[in-house]
């Protein structure tokens, strides 16, 4: 028996269209800049305000506006990522064949909780998943720890004592915090992290596709 964990935004999700919208309106609140298409693919995926802090600095700006930033994009995420975030082509299918399967399947992600479960309920995945293991706001762990945290929480289940356990990432962090656990991992190439990226990581796996995902565990 294998248990399976996924990353959220960038594996099962296209968030990318929400946090456009919102950033952009943050950052012209401020009369800033907003990020360009290749640094808000760095954005995505490692805490929020973790991205920010480094685009800021990076930039040369003071970091006195960042809980301002933070503030406006929390308030403007709430109301809009319901009618922006997309499942990604071949998601649904993935998790419907697993969950025939009888394979448990689980979520890690750093966005924050109250923002995640909505989304989940929102694209009608909910019922796929045991625990969403999610921090309570931004910024307040790393993916290690956020992965941690499950993995103990499911240390006493059958599912995990009589079998292997797979995180499944698109992010460099996915596949660190993977390997710090003893997970094995499975870094995915349709989201926001590049193939040099996480070959650099070291995945055990690497899928183009989710149906290259389905195929990699069910052979398990």
């Amino acid at each position: 028996m294998i248990s399976v964990i996924f990353d959220f935004d960038g594996v099962l999700v296209d968030s990318r269209p929400a946090i456009e919208i919102c950033l952009t309106g943050s950052f012209q609140e401020f009369g800033i800049d907003g990020p360009n298409q290749f640094e808000l693919s760095n954005l995505i995926g490692p805490p929020l305000e973790v991205g920010l802090t480094r685009f800021l600095t990076q930039r040369g700006l003071n970091l006195e506006v960042l809980t301002a930033i933070m503030t406006k994009f929390r308030e403007g995420y709430a109301a809009k990522s319901i009618k922006n975030t997309f499942l990604f082509p071949g998601v649904r299918e993935m998790l419907e064949d697993l969950y025939i399967k009888k394979i448990p399947m689980f979520i890690a992600t750093s966005k924050p909780r109250y923002l995640t479960i909505p989304l989940v309920e929102e694209l009608k995945i909910d019922e796929y998943f045991g625990i969403i293991q999610a921090p309570t706001s931004d910024g307040d762990e790393d993916k290690t720890e956020t992965l941690r945290k499950l993995v103990y929480a499911l240390s006493d289940t059958e599912s995990l004592n009589s079998g292997r356990i797979f995180m499944i990432g698109d992010r460099d962090a996915d596949i660190r915090a993977a390997q710090n656990n003893n997970v094995e991992s499975i870094g995915v190439l349709w989201g926001y992290g590049t193939q040099d990226e996480l070959l650099l990581a070291k995945p055990n796996y690497l899928a183009k596709t989710p149906n290259e995902v389905l195929q990699i565990l069910i052979a398990e």
